[in-house]
């Protein structure tokens, strides 16, 4: 099956080949801090980022995320956490040799839902692959904060 996408505000869900993918527009935001060599690493990386978003809105990331999740893989079951492999909080880059950070909640304060992300690479768009273990785990996650039954 072909590729397929869900744009969603700032948030872009995408079926690629035998992963999902998530990508959160930065606006093209850097950080200006220096590595251990020297390297200016604003050139590479983009600052935390929290998007806030509306039950409404987060019930249609869920459903467009269990969707896409559906098509790539044929048994698709959400599933808790359980293991290292199923953590989806953290992830490393082979490429860039760094740690990428994604989480979803809810913000007590003012009652919306939140998607964090840090370390990506910098540009306008910063986005984190998931496997079936970790999508399993996020689609989870995002449906106890709904209240739905997965």
């Amino acid at each position: 099956m072909a590729d397929k996408s869900v744009v969603l505000d700032h948030i872009v869900i995408t079926k690629q080949g035998s992963s999902i993918k998530l990508g959160i527009d930065l606006h093209g935001e850097k950080i200006n801090t220096i590595a251990y060599d020297g390297t200016l690493l604003s050139k590479y990386f983009a600052p935390k980022k929290t998007i806030h978003i509306d039950r409404d809105e987060f019930n249609v990331f869920y459903h467009s995320l269990l969707e896409l999740c559906m098509l790539t893989w044929k048994n698709f079951t959400p599933k808790e956490e359980n293991s290292f492999g199923s953590d989806y909080s953290e992830t490393y880059e082979k490429k860039f040799d760094n740690n990428y950070y994604f989480d979803v909640g809810e913000d007590a304060d003012d009652g919306t839902f939140k998607i964090f992300i840090d370390g990506f690479p910098d540009g306008g768009f910063g986005s984190i692959r998931f496997n079936k273990i970790k999508s399993q785990a996020l689609v989870y996650d995002v449906a106890q904060l709904l209240g739905v039954k997965s």
